[in-house]
């Protein structure tokens, strides 16, 4: 350094006493006195411990680097199992579900995370399905109920007509009445396609806003004809406007058949009150006939199906159930009530639409 010169460094082979070559760094530096060198300084260092160690460094680095990746995959392995468990579980769950339990539902896990949302949403899934699954059973149920008797009077009837030979009016006679048959069956029919139609929520909704006074005196001014066959008369309980968004033709078809239902089982010559109200965010109607009051006991039993407060009554007992499925299908309700002043009362209630306009046209059905 005194001389200004460097230190260097280099790689050098050179032969052991056994005649094995080894590899050595060489160190070389110059020394002297005065501005010239007089001598140089060689070190000669070996490699091979050097190299030794670097492999055994490199070695270790690779094992640990090994058993790392192994050690990281068995963990995320375990940790996997233990996530998809509750899946597993949930499907051993859902395979057990056939059309014959729709009833079952799948746990629903204590957490908040996926697993619960996917076993909630799959029971929402299973409750439309049995809701649907329902309907149909109940529908084959009520219409091989009904029409077997009539199916067994049309054949009984035929059997009865193929057995001796008659007239052209004795036969003209018969497939009247056979007609007559039909035409009942068939509008079974259509009531209970209906009415599974409405239950199941499979109906559009044509929805326009209406006041419902108003459109109630629309429709009841319509068929007038009821009330007069036995000199009825229609009282009106104003409340102002109660403003709803309605299905005309199956609001309509429930204030319909809660007419029918007052004109059956009224007097003659008496009062049926329509009765206009508003409370809370619903508005309603109560309808009144001063026929006899219900029967305790009826008061749900009257909106299930083929149920007749009389036996021999008209009708397929089919109209109070279509009547209130059409309102819940408008999220509205429809009980029953007893007036203090005696008879029977239906209430019907609707959600209140205040930003609409009062009414459409009238005369638009």
């Amino acid at each position: 350094e005194a001389l200004g010169g460097t230190v260097d460094v280099t790689q050098a082979t050179a032969n052991d006493v056994s005649g094995q070559g080894r590899a050595f760094r060489v160190a070389t530096a110059p020394v002297g006195r005065g501005p010239h060198a007089v001598a140089l300084v060689q070190v000669w260092g070996p490699l091979q411990s050097v190299r030794w160690t670097l492999a055994r460094v490199q070695n270790l680095l690779v094992s640990s680097m090994l058993a790392l990746l192994i050690l990281n995959a068995w963990l995320m392995g375990m940790a996997l199992r233990r996530a998809f468990r509750p899946v597993d579980a949930l499907v051993a769950d859902i395979h057990r579900i056939t059309e014959r339990n729709l009833s079952v539902r799948v746990p629903v896990p204590d957490t908040k995370d996926e697993i619960r949302s996917l076993a909630e949403t799959f029971n929402a899934m299973l409750d439309r399905l049995d809701q649907g699954f329902q309907f149909q059973t109940r529908l084959f149920q009520d219409l091989s109920h009904q029409l077997k008797t009539p199916l067994a009077i049309l054949t009984g009837t035929l059997e009865t007509a193929l057995i001796k030979g008659r007239t052209a009016g004795e036969y003209r006679d018969i497939l009247e009445s056979n007609l007559d048959d039909v035409a009942r069956m068939t509008q079974l029919i259509e009531t209970l396609l209906l009415l599974a139609r409405l239950d199941s929520k499979q109906v559009i909704l044509q929805l326009t806003p209406w006041d419902l006074e108003e459109f109630c005196r629309r429709w009841v001014e319509d068929f007038s004809l009821l009330l007069e066959s036995k000199d009825l008369k229609a009282v009106w309980v104003s409340a102002g406007r109660i403003p709803v968004v309605i299905d005309p033709a199956r609001i309509g078809q429930a204030i319909l058949n809660l007419v029918e239902n007052a004109v059956k089982y009224s007097p003659p010559a008496a009062a049926i009150t329509f009765e206009f109200y508003r409370q809370g965010a619903y508005g309603g109607l109560r309808l009144i006939n001063q026929g006899p009051p219900l029967t305790p006991g009826s008061e749900e039993k009257i909106f299930q199906r083929f149920f007749r407060e009389a036996e021999g009554s008209p009708g397929f007992g089919l109209g109070l159930s279509i009547a209130r499925a059409a309102v819940e299908l408008h999220g509205g309700t429809l009980r029953t009530f007893s007036p203090p002043v005696g008879g029977a009362g239906f209430q019907l209630e609707l959600p209140l639409h205040w930003e609409v306009s009062p009414y459409r046209d009238p005369d638009r059905r």
